[in-house]
């Protein structure tokens, strides 16, 4: 990449070759004229030709010569003697061309051709060198290596020489005449053609770098000189157009030559000065520092200023004079004394001096190097002159404000024991030093009277009547007095009043400064006049403090007395005591620091309206104790005036009323709230649910309320205890809570039953929260170390489509939820009107099922079984019968649901053993044969812990055995507690019962459990037996679970056996047992006696 600077001129030079390549290409197309293939009179042209590239290349040899003792350049060293050498050849060569007097030996073609090649071979090596030296070795050029390079090139101009003249032989022909140039010649020129070439390429590589001059036109003196060889290759006459045109070419190349080393040694350097030199002008120019020249004696020798107001005298004035004559004495001296350190050590700073000019007074800075001339010159000093002015008066004021503070702080540490007088006294002492006043005075001021003098200068009493009366009139604002009228006793004085309601309260005053007051002196009279005052109110109002806190100390109650603007001044013990914050840690600052946030603000608004106008204020607030406890007082604030009837201070008496306020809450939230879940209780969510309904109504929006009720929580509450019950009801009030939010009133209904309103929602968004609801409530948690996954079955009612009172829509909620219950529990449903009537004859059967067992209603029925192999009869399942007296038989499907989600199952699964088991002493006494009968057990009696040991109980009191009785349970009942489920069936297989299960092949299906559980007897769901002869898969299945049960040593027993193909097909599937309509229906207690008996005719 090529340096930018480079840009402009490489564009001239790329101009000029190709202007010279537009020659070239012109006299090598057109043939030459005849009368140019051999000019008459050639040899002066040939001379003057030579003579001009000859002062050419001398030119350049005087230029690298004489800068290369200022600056040395490599490039420079080479190029120099190389183009004298070019130039000594050039001329031998031109004594030595054919019509000029004999050179030494015969002159002729041959021997001008050898100078010449010899000039050019110099010119080339010289520009290869030039081109390709390392600048890094600038550095290592002594004063002698122009000497050594110059003998270098005179050394071999010599051998060149010495060859030509004696020994020429030696040397190829270059020329013959009449045949032109031998192949050496044309070959040579060829080389020396390829070395131009090369150079100047080497010169273009140098173009990447900045402050590089004159290498374009390098490059372009190599390029011509290439292209003037090639005409040398050319000429068949010495005296032809292609040798006066590379003359004329190799004249040019020397004139670029010339330029590219004027440029870099000469045109560059003295540009690079100029533009030095209007910088530094620019400098000047934009300096706003004065700048002199000065001699040893301190002399002006120069002077530049830019702003000329900063003189002592006008320049013109200056020149030529000493310091002595212009600046007074200490500034001239400080100069002086600059310059004698600058001549010491070459530099000097940082001495300052005064001087009074029109302006005023200005401060100045000096800094003084000394600047070496000319060896035989005295060395002069370049002397800045800074106006420091505004940095002294920053540092004064720094000082002042230094010392202001100090008084400050010392007056406001003050020792409590100090008397007021002895007070005062001092911060006289400390006016006089801010002020440099020899006499100040101060007075209080009473509405009403003359001021009082309270403190004045030592010495001073003697004239205060006079001075005091001057004050007494000035007691508006600050006045200051420099030139007082004739005859006043002051020399000059300044007052200030201290003012607070509007009213002077303090005067002070200074006077007789030696000098005038200024705007300093009047704001540290005001600072320490404030400071005065208010440490003589505030060590008033301590005294006066002093006195009430021995009183106040003893009060049971807190007491706070702050000044206007809130700044606690005394607190008590009690104080302490309840918010926990000493004295030293409330003192001096603003009671807002115990606000929590939690009162409102605008309780705090109406505090300052009443306090400011003097009335006292009366409430409640909810601070933070500095342990961050949350505290209730009781506040009470008076204001309290002065005799003026100004006030003063604020009084506040404080009762911490927080266990009382928590003794509320408590109750306010047992009548409010549930106390297991802290969820709203019932009371409180019907009268949210009324209000609710009451906006929604007046906005003419919807609501939604839903109803989640725990599906079988009586299990757990029986299973693991009411403890584990309450856990679970807790997890799922905060799931609900986490779920539908804190924004939507959620409640506690009743037991396992919650309740939400959802107002504004649509039916969309309503079901997808519901969902959301079931879904985590269903998520397995861990109650009392034990896993238990709770489902739960949820209903939605919507004002006001399905009803307009908070009854009514909480009654639709309730039934859509039961709706969930009977449809298999775990889901959601909206309500519908049908299900009114639903629920209508659902909430009946619930209710008659409480006392169908006392009065008859409920009867078992028994359908026999038989084995296949035997067809002997082997037992009978009871199977449970309701007579409803109004809706006559209903379906066991029906009221079973019912009375599981009602909890009648338990006391309704005990009634159906018990009456089995004194079925069974019935048939014995007839003389039946020993039977078997299966009952089936609910999951929430089969949850019991306790089931083995209550269906024994009640087998001992009927005096039935155990082994008589035989425990059906389903899939699904056994797996829901796996762990629960091992247990009590092994128990029961202890104690005798056998185990039937129930259902087989419809459930979870998993083989694991029938390693586990102690089960006698595998029942084939009917659903495989019912399309046994059809399906192929179900005749697979059969075969299977009964080779199965018989591999595990179990019996079987097909359920729902219709036909004799279904019988027949499992008698040879291996089955055991059957049972269904096509043995026997379910019968009647007598009816089934009648069956049994009867068999042994129906067998015949």
């Amino acid at each position: 990449m090529m340096h930018p600077t480079h840009r402009t001129e490489l564009r001239k030079s790329l101009y000029w070759l190709a202007g010279l390549l537009a020659g070239l290409l012109l006299v090598q197309l057109f043939p030459a004229p005849d009368a140019a293939r051999g000019l008459a009179r050639y040899l002066p042209l040939h001379t003057s030709m030579e003579v001009l590239s000859i002062a050419m290349a001398a030119m350049v040899f005087g230029i690298a010569w004489a800068t290369q003792k200022y600056r040395p350049n490599g490039r420079d060293l080479v190029l120099g003697p190389g183009l004298l050498g070019v130039a000594i050849l050039d001329m031998s060569h031109c004594l030595s061309y054919a019509g000029m007097p004999d050179f030494i030996t015969p002159n002729g073609p041959e021997k001008a051709i050898l100078f010449w090649l010899a000039a050019r071979s110099l010119a080339a090596l010289a520009l290869l060198c030039a081109a390709f030296w390392p600048q890094r070795h600038d550095n290592r050029l002594g004063p002698r290596a122009r000497c050594w390079s110059l003998a270098c090139v005179l050394l071999f101009v010599g051998a060149v020489h010495y060859v030509v003249l004696l020994h020429p032989q030696s040397v190829p022909p270059t020329f013959i005449p009449g045949v032109g140039l031998t192949k050496f010649k044309i070959d040579f020129e060829y080389g020396l053609i390829a070395a131009y070439v090369l150079a100047g390429m080497g010169f273009l590589t140098h173009l990447r770098q900045d402050r590089e001059f004159g290498l374009t036109r390098l490059a372009l003196a190599a390029f011509t000189m290439a292209m003037g060889e090639f005409f040398f290759t050319l000429y068949a006459n010495v005296t032809d157009i292609y040798n006066v045109t590379g003359h004329l070419y190799k004249i040019m190349a020397c004139a670029f030559l010339y330029r590219g080393l004027f440029v870099e040694t000469v045109q560059a350097p003295y540009q690079e000065l100029q533009a030095s030199e209007a910088q530094h002008r620019a400098m000047l120019d934009t300096l706003p520092d004065l700048l002199f020249e000065l001699n040893r004696q301190g002399v002006y020798l120069s002077v530049h200023a830019n702003d000329a107001s900063k003189l002592a005298a006008p320049a013109g004035q200056l020149l030529g004079r000493r310091l002595g004559e212009i600046l007074p004495a200490q500034a001239a001296a400080a100069c002086l004394d600059a310059l004698a350190e600058a001549e010491r050590s070459g530099v000097a700073r940082g001495q300052r001096f005064r001087l009074a000019l029109p302006s005023g007074v200005h401060h100045f800075e000096l800094a003084i190097a000394r600047k070496a001339n000319p060896a035989g010159r005295e060395d002069t000093y370049l002397t800045l002159v800074r106006d420091i002015t505004a940095t002294v008066h920053d540092e004064q004021r720094i000082a002042f404000e230094a010392r202001l503070n100090a008084s400050l702080l010392d007056l406001q540490h003050s020792d409590v024991q100090e008397l007021e007088a002895d007070f005062l006294q001092r911060g006289i002492r400390h006016v006089e030093r801010l002020t440099h006043s020899p006499f100040a005075v101060l007075h209080f001021v009473h509405d009403g009277q003359d001021p009082e003098l309270a403190a004045c200068s030592a010495g001073a009493a003697g004239g205060m009547p006079a001075q005091a009366e001057v004050w007494r009139q000035e007691c508006a604002a600050l006045r200051i007095q420099n030139r007082p009228p004739p005859g006043d006793a002051l020399l000059r004085w300044m007052s200030l009043p201290v003012k607070e309601g509007g009213r002077t309260r303090m005067l002070l005053g200074v006077a007789n400064k030696a000098e005038d007051y200024d705007r300093q002196d009047a704001q540290a009279l005001q600072a320490l006049a404030y400071a005065i005052w208010r440490r003589v109110v505030q060590r008033r109002q301590d005294a006066v403090i002093l006195r009430l806190s021995e009183a106040l100390e003893q009060s049971p109650h807190q007491v706070v007395i702050t000044d206007v603007r809130a700044n606690v001044l005394y607190v008590n013990r009690a104080f302490s005591e309840v918010s926990g914050y000493s004295a030293q840690e409330i003192l001096g600052k603003n009671p807002r620091m115990l606000q929590s946030g939690l009162t409102p603000r605008s309780v705090y608004e109406e505090m300052w309206r009443r306090l400011p106008q003097g009335q006292p204020w009366q409430g409640e607030l909810v601070n933070r104790r500095k342990n961050g406890h949350i505290y209730t007082e009781i506040v009470s604030l008076y204001p309290i005036r002065d005799l003026s009837g100004q006030v003063t201070h604020y009084v506040a008496h404080k009762e911490d009323i927080t266990v009382q306020r928590e003794a509320e809450e408590r109750i306010q939230a047992l009548s409010n709230f549930d106390t297991l879940t802290g969820l709203l209780n019932k009371k409180s969510f019907d009268e949210r649910l009324a209000l609710a309904i009451e906006r929604a109504g007046a906005s003419h929006g919807r609501l939604s309320m839903l109803w989640f009720d725990l599906d079988n929580f009586k299990l757990i509450n029986e299973s693991l205890g009411h403890t584990a019950g309450d856990e679970l009801l807790v997890e799922a009030a905060n799931r609900l809570r986490s779920c539908l939010g804190t924004q939507n009133a959620l409640a506690r209904y009743s037991g396992d039953a919650f309740v939400a309103i959802v107002p504004q929602a649509d039916q969309a968004s309503v079901a997808l929260m519901a969902q959301e609801a079931l879904r985590l409530l269903q998520t397995a948690t861990s109650v009392q170390g034990h896993p238990v996954s709770v489902s739960a079955s949820a209903g939605v009612a919507v004002y006001p489509d399905d009803a307009r009172t908070a009854g009514t829509l909480a009654s639709a909620a309730e039934l859509a939820m039961y709706r969930v219950k009977e449809d298999g529990r775990n889901g959601l449903r909206f309500f519908a009107p049908e299900m009114q009537a639903h629920t209508q004859r659902s909430l009946e059967l619930a209710a008659g099922l409480k006392d169908a067992a006392r009065k008859g209603e409920l009867f078992l029925v028994y359908q026999p079984q038989r084995a296949l192999g035997s067809g002997a009869l082997v037992g009978a399942e009871a199977l449970l019968r309701w007579r409803h007296p109004q809706w006559g038989l209903v379906s066991p499907a029906e009221f079973i649901p019912i009375a599981e989600q009602s909890g009648a199952i338990t006391a309704i699964d005990f009634w159906v053993v018990e009456q089995a088991a004194q079925q069974l002493r019935a048939w014995d006494a007839a003389g039946l044969p020993p039977l078997v009968v299966a009952v089936n057990v609910s999951a929430a009696q089969f949850a019991r812990p306790q089931l083995a040991e209550e269906l024994l109980h009640i087998l001992q009191r009927v005096d039935v055995s155990p082994q008589r009785i035989e425990v059906e349970l389903t899939e699904a009942v056994a797996l829901k507690h796996p762990e629960l489920a091992e247990t009590t069936i092994r128990r029961l297989h202890d104690m005798g019962f056998k185990v039937a299960l129930d259902d087989f092949g419809t459930g979870y299906s998993s083989m694991s459990y029938l390693k586990r559980y102690t089960i006698d007897k595998l029942k084939i769901d009917q659903s495989f037996v019912r399309e046994l002869a059809e399906k192929t898969s179900d005749m697979a299945i059969v075969t299977a679970i009964v080779r199965m049960a018989h591999s595990l040593h179990l019996s079987t027993l097909a359920e729902g056996v219709e036909t004799a193909e279904q019988a027949a097909l499992l008698h040879d599937c291996g089955c055991d047992e059957i049972q269904g309509y096509w043995y026997s229906r379910p019968l009647e207690p007598r009816a089934f006696e009648a069956f049994a008996k009867g068999l042994p005719q129906r067998g015949a």
